[in-house]
């Protein structure tokens, strides 16, 4: 999480060496990046689908599927193109590097999904995020441990309300003081530890 979470201080130029023109294309649209693991997403699959195509036409968002994880045991994709399969209106987006994923979550107007990495890159970046921890106590952990009003950032898969609450209401300063606050602890780590 350390190394992570300060990535939009040491990432910036690589974006326009690493990101397609197809992808400079997607982020001409407010949109929310949505990404779950495959067998970590909703049981009821169908009514998630029309709960967050709910939320995105209520906030004029599209919804851009894009895993995360594609290694064994990951394996987003799956679920992902299954989602596009059955609502068309939501675009699939297989990244080409972590870059292009990095990228369009820092793009994006809200991150939800189940990957602790996606969550630390929208905290990077200073974008609103959402997830489901059911399936992944690690997420609730994290937040947990590291934001005031964590009951606000996580939810169960059907608590869509809660999810546009904290859209609606995300303040953009207190997570930029947050997460000043703590990338300071985190170089003040790094510092001792590669102290000569």
């Amino acid at each position: 999480p350390d190394s992570a979470l300060i990535m939009s201080d040491l990432i910036s130029s690589e974006f326009n060496y690493y990101v397609s023109k197809e992808l400079l294309e997607i982020i001409k649209f407010k949109y929310a990046f949505v990404q779950f693991g495959n067998n970590k997403g909703p049981d009821n699959l169908n009514s998630f689908i029309n709960n967050l195509k709910e939320f995105s036409n209520k906030n004029n968002l599209k919804i851009i599927l894009c895993p995360i994880g594609l290694a064994l045991d990951h394996s987003d994709d799956k679920l992902l193109k299954k989602i596009q399969k059955i609502e068309k209106d939501f675009l699939y987006y297989e990244p080409k590097n972590l870059y292009e994923i990095m990228f369009l979550i820092k793009e994006s107007n809200i991150y939800i999904g189940t990957s602790l990495h996606g969550v630390i890159t929208a905290q990077s970046f200073n974008k609103p995020f959402f997830v489901f921890p059911e399936k992944i106590n690690k997420l609730k952990v994290y937040i947990e441990t590291w934001f005031e009003n964590a009951e606000k950032l996580f939810g169960e898969f059907d608590e869509f309300q809660k999810l546009q609450e904290h859209y609606f209401n995300f303040d953009y300063e207190k997570q930029k003081e947050d997460n000043k606050r703590q990338k300071q602890i985190i170089y003040e780590h790094y510092s001792k530890i590669f102290k000569i």
